[in-house]
């Protein structure tokens, strides 16, 4: 065995000390410097400088738009790495910020890459502006598709093409502007797409099997909720199964997703709603009333609980009561209730109030021009009214509905 003596034990421990210091400090700024170069090798280089101020309009609107569209803006991006300060600059001729911007890079979360998230214009008066990410172009998408308007929703998917252009938000967004345009097919394979790419997302599961709900494909749909339900049991997607089961009269099915839902906390006013249906078909009409009014109370602009309890009503002969609840949940949703809104309408002329009947037959005819049944309805009543005019009126309107449903044998 070697020994030494405590002096020269003592300079060997100091020279390994610093030897480790100094190793910890160049794996340091070796690290730095190369997580910082990834940045900005990740940053996408190739676009120009109009094209980064196309996709941030507050950049663009500080520069004035004759800058942003006018034929003397050039440049392209050129790094400053060389201090691994994360910065990139480039040149735009003529610009209030004295030639250049300079913008920051971060990271939003841990897939999406890098982008701009802020600017600074290094000028007369140097000032910091945020700039919109990835998932605020995704709301500003859904702000102008519910304003109908759909020109600015596209840019902003456009925006979020050219920003991050691998992002799932970019999917999702061309997938919402087809649903908007009625693209069924469209709609379905972009969701296919995300469902198939991000596997641990239920979301796109239950959103594919919306989509087959709403083109009345109930065996299409049961199979992606029940994917949904795999990843992540929630109460929303138990109760969108146990209502297919509801809708098919498979009533001990249903009873079974009712209970998970249950299961998981606090039931929703749907789910409420649900249980008051389940007990409607199992002829206890009394109890059902009981949670068409838990529903009621939980969402009370939720239209089908009050439907629920007209029905509930009517089942067991208080058709006033009934009346009242028809028109409770009409009043919460005038369109799209054409099935309860024709309830009404029967169990009006059924207690002789005609005149409420052809109210909400008219109704029926404005909010759904094409529905013949009830112009035929209307027809029947003005005939027995005597009121020949508006029969042979509402018979005109059938004739145009046929007319137009008859398909063009023209040809060339």
């Amino acid at each position: 065995m070697i020994k030494i003596n405590n002096n020269k034990g003592n300079i060997l421990r100091t020279v390994l000390v610093i030897v480790a210091y100094i190793t910890f400090f160049i794996g340091a700024f070796i690290f730095k410097h190369t997580y910082k170069s990834k940045m900005l090798r990740d940053f996408p280089a190739t676009h120009t400088a109009k094209q980064f101020l196309l996709a941030h309009p507050q950049v663009a609107a500080t520069l004035g738009d004759n800058i942003v569209y006018g034929s003397n803006l050039g440049g392209s991006f050129t790094y400053n790495n060389q201090g691994g300060d994360g910065t990139i600059a480039f040149p735009v001729a003529g610009s209030k910020a004295n030639g250049v911007i300079k913008v920051t890079l971060v990271q939003d979360g841990n897939n999406m890459p890098w982008f701009v998230s802020k600017a600074v214009f290094k000028g007369p008066e140097k000032k910091e502006y945020p700039l919109d990410t990835p998932a605020d172009w995704l709301k500003q998408a859904y702000a102008a598709l519910d304003n109908l308007n759909e020109k600015e929703a596209v840019l902003m998917c456009e925006r979020l093409k050219t920003a991050v252009p691998d992002d799932e938000n970019v999917t999702y967004c061309e997938s919402e502007l087809a649903f908007n345009r009625y693209e069924d097919h469209r709609y379905i394979e972009l969701k296919r797409i995300l469902a198939e790419k991000y596997p641990q997302y239920a979301r796109y599961e239950s959103e594919l099997g919306n989509a087959f709900y709403e083109l009345g494909q109930p065996q299409s749909a049961i199979v992606y909720y029940n994917k949904a339900w795999d990843i992540k049991p929630d109460i929303q997607t138990a109760g969108w199964i146990a209502a297919l089961h509801l809708d098919d009269n498979q009533l001990d099915q249903a009873k079974i997703w009712l209970d998970k839902a249950y299961a998981l906390g606090k039931p929703t006013a749907y789910i409420d709603y649900l249980e008051g249906l389940y007990l409607l078909k199992k002829n206890d009409p009394k109890l059902a009333i009981s949670y068409f009014n838990y529903s009621r109370e939980a969402d009370p602009m939720y239209e089908y609980p009050y439907f629920g309890l007209a029905t509930a009503y009517q089942t067991l002969g208080q058709d006033t009561d009934a009346v009242y609840y028809y028109e409770q949940g009409i009043s919460r949703k005038p369109t799209g209730v054409l099935k309860f809104r024709k309830a009404l309408v029967n169990l009006l002329i059924k207690m002789k109030y005609t005149d409420d009947a052809i109210y909400h037959l008219l109704k029926i005819a404005d909010y759904h021009p094409t529905d013949v049944e009830g112009l035929q309805k209307l027809a029947q009543i003005y005939d027995s009214q005597g009121r020949t005019s508006s029969g042979d009126w509402a018979r005109q309107k059938i004739a145009e509905i046929q007319a137009k449903a008859q398909p063009n044998n023209n040809s060339l």
